[in-house]
């Protein structure tokens, strides 16, 4: 039966139905804007006034921080207001290379190359291509006599490689940083690949690489002369006689005792300046009495 609007109870009337909520839905939230217009409070039927401006701003920033990002928070509550993430993330990005190149000088090294090293360029894995062609210019051969060592393995890649495809038995990699070293242990793992062996450190602290080695590369366009003097004298010291060392910039002089230069021809493109070949350097561990400089 209809119920007519003068039939309707009052106290229905003065209080219209409220949807009912889905079974299991959480209750919706009960939130109160800070602008509201006056209302009653309490049973004394006080009047809440509203507002000041001032208190106002300030909730609605709190409003704002239930929803957006913390960066939106913060643009908010700056006084002058922020840039985009976009923007401040590049400005960063500049700044960092500036501080870089400015007050790091020791690690942009002239080394007689294409060009001097930019320690945030600078830096990538040799090509296979170019594996290749260090292979066939030392003898394919090479492998049977001694152990493959990569001097600043990086991500692994030419060490799996000597072992996996360049005819050598025992392979060995030496990376100082961290995060690469790890890649690279992921690498091997995921390749399965039986006879290398991936170190990390100084490579003052690892001379049980040079003890049976024939063939070593080294990219040391990044190296300081003092450390390029020790790697070279540790070679020197510890290489069989036979081994070579073939690297992207020339060995700082004078020569140790014991390491004579070798002719090359071979030029290797590499990925972060491939419009250059990169001229290698091959040096031999020989005898102190055939040494010629």
């Amino acid at each position: 039966q209809a119920v007519g609007p003068d039939l309707w109870p009052r106290h229905l009337a003065a209080h219209p139905a409220q949807p009912t909520p889905r079974r299991g839905a959480p209750p919706a939230p009960q939130r109160r804007s800070a602008t509201m217009r006056e209302r009653r409070v309490g049973e004394g039927g006080e009047v809440e006034k509203p507002a000041p401006p001032q208190a106002a701003q300030k909730a609605a920033v709190v409003d704002a921080a239930d929803g957006g990002s913390l960066w939106q928070d913060l643009r908010d509550a700056c006084p002058f207001g922020l840039p985009p993430m976009a923007i401040v993330l590049k400005v960063i990005s500049l700044a960092s290379s500036i501080i870089v190149y400015l007050a790091l000088p020791s690690m942009r090294v002239e080394n007689g190359s294409v060009d001097a090293c930019d320690p945030v360029r600078t830096y990538g894995e040799i090509p296979q291509e170019g594996m290749h062609q260090l292979m066939d210019a030392v003898g394919r051969d090479v492998g049977a006599s001694g152990d493959f060592l990569d001097i600043g393995s990086g991500f692994g890649n030419y060490a799996i490689w000597a072992c996996q495809h360049g005819g050598f038995s025992r392979c060995w990699g030496v990376e100082l940083m961290q995060d690469r070293h790890e890649v690279a242990e992921a690498t091997l793992r995921d390749a399965g690949v039986v006879g290398v062996t991936l170190l990390r450190g100084d490579m003052k602290h690892h001379p049980q690489v040079y003890r049976n080695l024939s063939f070593a590369f080294w990219n040391n366009l990044c190296f300081p002369e003092d450390v390029s003097k020790a790697v070279t004298a540790q070679f020197a010291a510890s290489a069989p006689v036979g081994a070579e060392l073939w690297a992207l910039a020339a060995l700082p002089g004078p020569l140790a005792p014991g390491i004579a230069r070798a002719h090359s021809d071979v030029s290797l493109m590499m990925p972060w300046r491939p419009e250059f070949a990169y001229r290698t350097f091959r040096y031999r561990r020989v005898a102190n009495e055939d040494v010629t400089g």
